[in-house]
C-alpha cells in the first residue's frame, strides 16, 4: 500500500495527487476483497474523501452484471440466470430422455440408435436432471470461455470407444437445443456475456487515461488474462502480480509458460502463461519492495521446494550450497502442528487465533478451503465470546430460515416432528408460549407412541386415553385439563401449517410445491414474511427465482421435491454484513491474496482438502478434455499451491492438519510434503515441536483437575423415603441392582418413553400374555378346542395390530411366535387332563411384618396358578424372553415364581386358599431354537436338592432378611453389587456412572 502512495505503482499516482486517486480503478480478484482494500485505503489515507473506485474481477467472470452501469458505454446482452439457465437445461435432459425411453446400447456411425429392453435411467427424474444441468452448464461455460468450438467433438469419434457416441449424443443438448432456445428468448450464456464484458472492459482501459490497476489476480481465467494484458499495456495501467516467483532459475520458469496444460499443478503455471499474454519477461516484471532477509530466505526454499518435478534432481545441490543455520533462520516464524483429528485441529486453531488477540498490534487470518473446519473454529471460539468473520460465508442450508424450510419436508417420524418443535422459528403464531407447548407437545403426544398420521387433534385425544392407564409416564399423568385444552390447539395450528404440503399426495408440478412449501413456512413461523433476518431474505429470494423459472415438466413427489429442495438451498451461500472481531478473519484462498495479516494460519493441508481432489466429470473424460483443448481438471491444484506459496510469506505461519478425518487416516498435502523433502527431516520435526506447543495448550484446555478414582454408589437415603412396597419382579431387581430401585422410587426419576419406539419384546410379550389370558378365561378347564391354535394366532395377530402385517415381522418374528403357541398348546394338552382350576393374571398382595415395627406390602400379577385334582397348585410364568437358569433362581436372583408360591402359602391371594405350592413353570413363548418348558426343580448335579416348595420358603426367608437390612440407615443402595448377575443394560446405568467405577480391577470387593 505504500508503494501505491507513494507513485511507484503508477508514475504521478500518490497521494500528493488527489484528483488522480479519485479517477483511478482498481481491479481485485472478488468483491470481499474489495471490501478489505476500501477498508485499508481509508485507513491508510488518514481520513480523506477521494478514494479509488473498487472493481471485482469476479463481477466480470460471472457475467458483469455486478460492475457500476456506467463502466460499459453500451449494455451487454442479457444473460440467462443461473436458476433459470439450469431450469432450462434440465428441462432439454428430461425431453431428452423422454424420447428415448429406452437404455441405449450403443450408436452407430450413422446416428442410428439401438436400444435396450430395460427403460433409460438417465435424465429420466427431475432430481437427476436437475444435477446433470449444472455438469452440463459448467462444460458450456469452459467450452466458451477456453474459445473451444462444439464441432471438435465430432473429432473424438474416430480416437475413443463408440461408447462415446453415447455422450455426444446426450450434447446434442449444448450442440443444437439450447442454443435455439437462446435465440428464441434472446439470451446468451453467463460465460458469452462475461467474454463481451471483459473484451468491453479490455477496450475501455485500453482507451482510458485515467489510472487501472489491477492486484491479486493469476489470470487463471483466459479472459480475464486478457483484460490483465490489457491493463498492463495502458497508458496509465498497471498489474501487480501476486506472488511472482524471481528465485526459479530462468530456463525452469520458461518451460511453465505452457504448464497450464503440461504442468497445470505447478504454482507459477498461470502467472507464467500471463507474463508471456503480456509480451514480457519475467526480468521485465519491478519488484514493489524488499523482503526482510529472512522471509527472502523463505521465498527462496519456497520456490525450491515447488520446482517442477522433472528438476527435482537440483535439490541436492542447492541444499548443499545452504548453511543450516541460514535455513533454520528461514523458517523460524513458520510451525507444524499435526492434530489427530478435525476436532483437536479445530481447537489448536482457536488457540491460535485467541493468543493472538493478546497482542493489540497483530492481525490474524485463518485461510482454509474446508468450510466445516472454518465452522469448527468459529464455534470454538465462541468459547470466549469471540465472533469471527468467514468471507466464505455459510450455506443457506445450514441457516435458521434453511434448516426450518428443509425439516418441514422430513416429517416422516415423531423425532423429525420433535426437531421441527424445537426449532427457534417454529412458533406457529404462538410466539413466548410455542417453547412450553412444544415440550408439553413432545412428552404428552409424540412420547405416547403417537402415530404420524397427517393429522395430529385425533393423536392429542388418544395420547390422553394413553395418559389414564397404569403403566403410563407420571410426567405424562401429570398434564392439567387445562394443558390437554392447549394442547388440542397447538396440534390445531400444527395441522394447519402442514395442511398445504399434506394436501399434495402424489406428483405434482414445481409451482404447486413451492407454492405449499412457502405456504407451509409463512403458517410454521406465524408471520406474513418466511423468516426475519438475512437468511430469511435470501429464503424468499430462493423462493422467488425457482417460482419465475419453474417449468412443467419438474414434476415431483415429496420425497423427490425434498431431495431437489435440498440440493438448490444448499448451493446458495449466504455472506452477511461484517460484525466480527476487527483483528480476526476466517478467509478464502482468494481474500488472503491482499490481506496484510501478521500471523496466518494455514488449515486443512491434507490430500483432498488442500489441495482438493480434482472433480469428476460424468461427461468428458481427461483424455478427452485434453484432445478437445480444454484445460486439466488438476487445474485448482496450482491455484491452491500458488495461494499457499503467497500465504507462506507471512511474517507467523502456522500450518495445521488432522492424522484422521472423519474417523480415515489422512496423507499430507503434497506442498508439505515436498518442504520437507527439502529442508529435511530434522529441521521439519523442529516445525512439528514448536507446533506441539498449540497442541498441548488445546489439550489442556478441557483437561480437568486429577479427581481420585470413582467408587461403586451407595447412597443412603433417610429411612421415611424408602420403598414401603415393591412387586415381585421389583424384588429381582433389588437384589441385582438397588440404585436402580433408589433412583426410580426414591428419587422417582422414570426415563421418558423414547421417541419412535418401535415395536418391540416388550410389545410382544403384553400382546401374548393379553392373549392367553383372554384365551385362558375362555377355555379355564378342560380340554381346549380342536382349532384352538388358529384361535390363538387369529387373537394374536388382531392383538398385535399393524404390527402383524409388517414384512419384517412375517418374516423373522411370525415364525417364532408360531413356535411358542405350539410349546404352550403341548404344555396344555399335558397339563389339561389333571388340571381342576386355573386362574389367569391374578393379583396378590402381602404384608410382611419388619423388626422396626414397619410394614412392608409386597404385591404381585401372576401369569397362570393351577389347581390340579390331586390338590397339588403349581405357579407359571410366560416368558416371550430368556427364561432364567436355576443357578440364578436358586441363587435368588430370579425369585419371581419363588415368592408368588410363598405369597400363595400366606394367603397373599385373596380368591385363593392358601397352601403349599409344589411346583413351579417358565413357559418360553418366544420361539427360540430348541426351548423348552422349564420346571424349577434342582439338576441331577445340584448340591442341594430343594424341593420347589423348600426353595420358595428360603426365599421368602432371605427377602424378610433383605427387608430388614434395608430398614438399617446404614445400609445403602449399591449399584450393580453382584456383576455377574446384572442385567446388561438399565434404564439407570448412566446415572450410577457405571463405566466410571466397572472397569477391571477398579474397584476392590470392599466396594461391593
Amino acid at each position: 500500500m505504500a508503494a501505491f502512495y507513494e507513485g511507484r505503482v503508477i508514475p504521478g499516482l500518490s497521494r500528493s495527487s488527489p484528483s488522480d486517486l479519485a479517477r483511478c480503478r482498481i481491479f481485485v480478484p472478488t468483491q470481499r476483497a474489495a471490501q478489505a482494500l476500501a477498508l485499508e485505503l481509508k485507513r491508510q489515507n488518514r481520513g480523506g474523501r477521494l478514494l479509488p473506485a473498487i472493481l471485482p474481477l469476479g463481477a466480470l467472470e460471472d457475467d458483469g452484471s455486478a460492475l457500476p452501469d456506467d463502466f460499459f458505454d453500451a449494455p451487454a446482452p442479457r444473460a440467462a440466470g443461473e436458476l433459470e439457465r439450469r431450469m432450462i437445461l434440465g428441462e432439454l435432459i428430461l425431453a431428452w430422455s423422454a424420447h428415448l425411453k429406452q437404455a441405449i446400447v450403443s450408436i452407430d456411425r450413422d446416428g442410428s440408435i439401438r436400444h435396450a429392453p430395460e427403460p433409460l435411467l438417465v435424465g429420466t427424474h427431475p432430481v437427476d436432471a436437475w444435477r446433470l444441468s449444472g455438469e452440463l452448464a459448467r462444460l458450456i461455460d469452459e467450452m466458451i470461455i477456453e474459445d473451444v468450438a462444439w464441432k471438435n467433438l465430432d473429432a473424438l469419434n474416430l480416437d475413443f470407444d463408440e461408447y462415446w457416441r453415447l455422450t455426444l449424443h446426450f450434447l446434442d443438448i449444448a450442440v443444437e437445443a439450447w442454443p435455439a432456445i437462446q435465440r428464441e428468448r434472446g439470451l446468451v450464456d453467463p460465460a458469452t456475456r462475461q467474454k463481451e464484458s471483459i473484451k468491453r472492459a479490455v477496450e475501455t482501459v485500453s482507451n482510458a487515461d485515467h489510472p487501472v490497476i489491477a492486484l491479486g489476480s493469476t489470470g487463471s481465467n483466459i479472459s480475464t488474462a486478457q483484460l490483465l494484458a490489457a491493463i498492463a499495456r495502458a497508458k496509465r495501467g498497471a498489474v501487480v502480480l501476486p506472488g511472482l516467483d524471481t528465485h526459479l532459475d530462468a530456463r525452469s520458469f520458461a518451460a511453465l509458460r505452457d504448464a497450464v496444460v503440461s504442468k497445470p499443478t505447478h504454482p507459477q503455471a498461470f502467472l507464467a502463461r500471463l507474463i508471456a499474454g503480456i509480451g514480457i519477461d519475467r526480468d521485465d516484471v519491478v519488484p514493489l519492495g524488499t523482503a526482510a532477509a529472512k522471509l527472502a530466505k523463505r521465498e527462496e526454499f519456497i520456490s525450491e521446494s515447488f520446482r517442477p518435478a522433472e528438476s527435482t534432481d537440483l535439490w541436492r545441490h542447492w541444499r548443499a550450497l545452504q548453511h543450516p543455520a541460514d535455513l533454520r533462520a528461514a523458517l523460524d516464524g513458520v510451525c507444524v502442528i499435526e492434530a489427530a483429528n478435525e476436532r483437536e485441529e479445530a481447537l489448536a486453531i482457536a488457540v491460535c487465533l485467541r493468543e493472538a488477540l493478546e497482542d493489540e498490534t497483530r492481525i490474524t487470518a485463518l485461510v482454509t478451503p474446508d468450510r466445516a473446519l472454518a465452522r469448527r473454529v468459529r464455534a470454538e471460539m465462541l468459547r470466549w465470546d469471540v465472533e469471527i468473520d468467514d468471507t466464505g460465508g455459510v450455506s443457506l442450508g445450514l441457516t435458521q430460515a434453511g434448516t426450518l424450510a428443509s425439516l418441514l419436508l422430513k416429517l416422516l417420524d415423531a423425532t423429525s416432528w420433535a426437531a421441527l418443535l424445537s426449532h427457534p422459528l417454529a412458533t406457529f403464531g404462538l410466539e413466548s408460549q410455542a417453547p412450553d407447548l412444544a415440550r408439553l407437545f413432545e412428552i404428552g403426544v409424540l412420547r405416547s407412541g403417537a402415530r404420524v398420521t397427517g393429522r395430529w387433534r385425533p393423536e392429542v385425544d388418544r395420547a390422553r386415553e394413553a395418559a389414564q392407564r397404569r403403566d403410563a409416564h407420571p410426567r405424562q399423568k401429570a398434564i392439567s385439563e387445562e394443558q390437554w385444552l392447549q394442547l388440542e390447539d397447538f396440534a390445531d395450528r400444527l395441522d394447519a401449517a402442514l395442511a398445504p404440503l399434506q394436501s399434495l399426495t402424489g406428483r405434482f408440478p414445481l409451482s404447486r410445491w413451492l407454492e405449499a412449501h412457502r405456504q407451509a413456512i409463512v403458517l410454521t413461523t406465524g408471520s406474513d414474511i418466511l423468516a426475519p433476518g438475512e437468511d430469511g431474505e435470501a429464503l424468499a429470494a430462493l423462493f422467488d427465482d425457482l417460482s419465475g423459472a419453474a417449468s412443467a415438466r419438474y414434476v415431483f413427489d415429496l420425497e423427490a421435491y425434498t431431495t431437489f429442495f435440498d440440493a438448490l438451498v444448499g448451493e446458495r451461500v449466504l455472506r452477511g454484513a461484517e460484525s466480527g472481531h476487527p483483528r480476526l478473519k476466517i478467509l478464502g484462498l482468494l481474500e488472503a491474496r491482499l490481506f496484510g495479516a501478521t500471523r496466518v494460519v494455514l488449515a486443512g493441508l491434507d490430500e483432498t482438502v488442500w489441495p482438493p481432489e480434482a472433480p469428476s466429470s460424468s461427461l468428458l473424460s481427461r483424455p478427452m478434455r485434453e484432445k478437445l483443448g480444454l484445460s486439466s481438471i488438476d487445474r485448482r491444484i496450482g491455484q491452491t499451491a500458488h495461494d499457499f506459496c503467497q500465504a507462506l510469506g507471512t511474517q507467523e505461519v502456522i500450518i495445521t492438519r488432522a492424522r484422521k478425518r472423519g474417523g480415515v487416516p489422512t496423507i499430507p498435502s503434497r506442498f508439505l510434503q515436498r518442504m520437507e523433502a527439502l529442508a529435511g527431516a530434522e529441521i521439519f520435526d523442529d516445525l512439528r515441536v514448536r507446533g506441539a506447543r498449540w497442541l498441548d495448550f488445546a489439550r489442556r484446555l478441557d483437561q480437568s483437575a486429577p479427581v481420585a478414582p470413582l467408587k461403586r454408589p451407595d447412597p443412603k437415603p433417610p429411612m421415611e423415603l424408602r420403598p414401603k412396597t415393591l412387586s415381585v419382579t421389583k424384588i429381582e431387581t433389588l437384589r441385582r441392582d438397588p440404585f436402580s430401585i433408589y433412583a426410580q422410587h426414591i428419587l422417582q426419576l422414570e426415563p421418558l418413553p423414547p421417541l419412535d419406539e418401535e415395536t418391540g419384546a416388550r410389545e410382544i410379550g403384553v400382546a401374548v400374555h393379553a392373549v392367553l389370558e383372554e384365551f385362558c378365561r375362555a377355555h379355564p378347564h378342560g380340554p381346549l378346542p380342536e382349532d384352538a391354535r388358529e384361535k390363538l394366532l387369529d387373537l394374536l395377530k388382531r392383538q398385535l395390530g399393524a404390527l402383524a402385517n409388517d414384512p419384517e415381522f412375517q418374516t423373522f418374528r411370525w415364525p417364532r411366535l408360531q413356535n411358542g403357541i405350539d410349546l404352550y398348546l403341548a404344555y396344555e394338552a399335558e397339563r389339561r387332563p389333571a388340571l381342576k382350576k386355573l386362574f389367569i393374571e391374578e393379583g396378590g398382595a402381602l404384608s410382611i411384618p419388619l423388626r422396626d415395627g414397619s410394614e412392608f406390602l409386597l404385591t404381585c400379577r401372576a401369569d397362570r396358578i393351577e389347581f390340579s385334582v390331586d390338590g397339588n397348585m403349581a405357579v407359571c410364568d410366560f416368558k416371550t424372553g430368556a427364561v432364567p437358569s436355576f443357578a440364578q433362581i436358586s441363587a435368588g436372583f430370579s425369585p419371581q415364581l419363588t415368592l408368588e408360591a410363598a405369597m400363595i402359602a400366606r394367603g397373599g391371594f385373596r380368591r385363593i386358599k392358601p397352601g403349599p405350592v409344589t411346583s413351579g413353570f417358565y413357559i418360553p413363548l418366544g420361539g427360540a431354537p430348541k426351548s423348552a418348558v422349564s420346571e424349577i426343580k434342582p439338576g441331577p448335579r445340584a448340591r442341594e436338592k430343594l424341593t420347589f416348595e423348600e426353595l420358595a420358603e428360603e426365599h421368602f426367608s432371605e427377602l424378610q432378611k433383605l427387608l430388614n437390612d434395608f430398614r438399617d440407615p446404614r445400609r445403602g443402595y449399591p449399584a450393580r453389587p453382584f456383576p455377574q448377575f446384572a442385567s446388561r443394560y438399565n434404564d439407570y446405568d448412566h446415572l450410577a456412572r457405571t463405566r466410571e467405577w466397572s472397569i477391571v480391577g477398579a474397584n476392590e470387593a470392599d466396594d461391593a
